[in-house]
C-alpha cells in the first residue's frame, strides 16, 4: 500500500472535520498535527482552488464550508430500468471517489431501495438524487407511490401506520414473501450511518450513533422518500454488517434489534400486556433478539412480566438480550425474571 504523505492526511482531516469547524477549522489542525498555521493556510488554499472547500469572509471572521457535487435524475417505474442499472448508470458514476467498502455499502443498498419502490409502490416514477462531498455519500430515491408505512398497514392488516414503522424495524417484514425476504430494509438502516425513511406524516430513522426513533412530521408527504447517508471512508466490509445478525455458519439472518420506544404511541407508558404483545409479534422467527431500551425511562410490571417471564417461559430457544436499559427498567425486568436486586 503507497504511504500516504503527511500534507495528504492533513487535507483528509480537514475535509472530515470542516462541518464541525466551520471558522477554526485552522487552528484545530494545526493543533492536531503540530504543524504551523501557515502550512495549514497554504492547504486550505489548495482545497479551496481544487474546488473541494468554500472559503466566506476575510482573514479572522472566514469561514470554510464543502462543496458537495449533487445530481438528480428521474426514472420511470414501468419496469424499463431495473435496480442494477439504475445503479451502474446513475449512481456508482457518480461515486468514484468513494472507498471500496463504501461502494459495496451503498451498491446494495441503493438497489434494494430502487427494487422495493419498483416491485411495492405502485408508483410511476422515483428521482434519485446523489450528493458526494469528502464527509459522506448520500443518495436519496423518492417515489410518487401509495406510501410504504400506508402499503404494510393495508397489506398486513396492522392497527396504525406507527405499527408499521416497529414491524419494519424488526426486519423479515414483506408484502411479498414469495419474491422478497423482508431483509433489505433491516439492513439497509444498518449499513448506513444515517437512514431515513419519510412516507405520509411519519419518519422511521436509524443513526449509527442514535439509534432508532419514530418522528411525526407535517405535513404529509405523498410516496416514500428514502435517504441513504454513507460515510466514504467507512472501513467495515459489507459482510460484517451481516454477520452481526446471524448466529452460526450458515449465515442465515437470525438475530434482531428492536428499539423498544418504537412499540410507544404518543406519550404513553409502557405498561400493558398488549403493548409487550405488540412488541414480540414476529419475534419467534428469530433466535436472538436484543431489546434496545434506549429512550425509555419506565415500564409496567405486566409488561415485562409478560416479555421476560412469559415470553421467555414458552420460547426457551430464544435468547433475549436487554440493553440501554436505565435502573428502574433493569430492575422491573430483573423481577419479571425473578431475580431481586440489591438494594442501592
Amino acid at each position: 500500500m503507497p504511504k500516504v504523505s503527511r500534507q495528504s492526511k492533513i487535507e483528509r482531516w480537514i475535509l472530515r472535520n470542516v462541518e464541525d469547524h466551520p471558522r477554526t477549522i485552522a487552528a484545530a489542525a494545526q493543533r492536531h498535527f503540530g504543524v504551523s498555521r501557515s502550512y495549514v493556510n497554504a492547504i486550505l488554499r489548495d482545497l479551496v482552488a481544487d474546488r473541494r472547500l468554500q472559503a466566506e469572509g476575510q482573514t479572522r471572521a472566514r469561514k470554510y464550508r464543502l462543496i458537495a457535487q449533487e445530481a438528480v435524475e428521474r426514472v420511470s417505474l414501468d419496469g424499463s430500468v431495473l435496480e442494477d442499472r439504475a445503479w451502474r448508470e446513475i449512481v456508482e458514476p457518480r461515486m468514484a471517489g468513494i472507498g471500496k467498502h463504501a461502494k459495496d455499502r451503498l451498491h446494495y443498498c441503493f438497489t434494494e431501495m430502487f427494487n422495493n419502490a419498483l416491485d411495492h409502490s405502485g408508483g410511476t416514477a422515483v428521482s434519485v438524487k446523489t450528493t458526494v462531498s469528502p464527509a459522506r455519500a448520500m443518495v436519496e430515491v423518492n417515489d410518487d407511490g401509495v406510501g410504504i408505512f400506508r402499503k404494510i398497514r393495508d397489506e398486513l392488516g396492522l392497527e396504525d401506520e406507527e405499527h408499521s414503522v416497529l414491524e419494519l424495524s424488526k426486519g423479515k417484514l414483506t408484502t411479498d414473501p414469495e419474491r422478497h425476504t423482508g431483509e433489505g430494509i433491516f439492513f439497509t438502516s444498518r449499513m448506513c450511518d444515517t437512514f431515513f425513511i419519510r412516507s405520509g406524516s411519519l419518519v422511521f430513522s436509524h443513526d449509527s450513533n442514535l439509534g432508532d426513533w419514530l418522528l411525526e412530521t407535517r405535513p404529509a408527504v405523498k410516496g416514500t422518500r428514502v435517504t441513504l447517508v454513507i460515510d466514504p471512508d467507512v472501513r467495515k466490509p459489507a459482510r460484517a454488517v451481516f454477520d452481526e445478525y446471524s448466529t452460526g455458519e450458515d449465515y442465515a439472518f437470525d438475530v434482531t434489534h428492536v428499539p423498544v420506544s418504537l412499540a410507544q404511541l404518543g406519550e404513553e407508558n409502557l405498561i400493558s400486556r398488549s403493548q409487550a404483545k405488540r412488541l414480540l409479534a414476529r419475534i419467534p422467527s428469530f433466535r436472538r433478539v436484543i431489546m434496545d431500551f434506549g429512550g425509555i425511562t419506565t415500564i409496567g410490571q405486566a409488561f415485562a412480566d409478560e416479555i421476560f417471564r412469559v415470553f421467555a417461559r414458552e420460547h426457551p430457544e430464544i435468547e433475549i438480550h436487554a440493553v440501554r436499559a436505565n435502573r428502574d427498567v433493569e430492575r422491573m425486568i430483573r423481577r419479571a425474571e425473578g431475580v431481586t436486586t440489591s438494594p442501592a
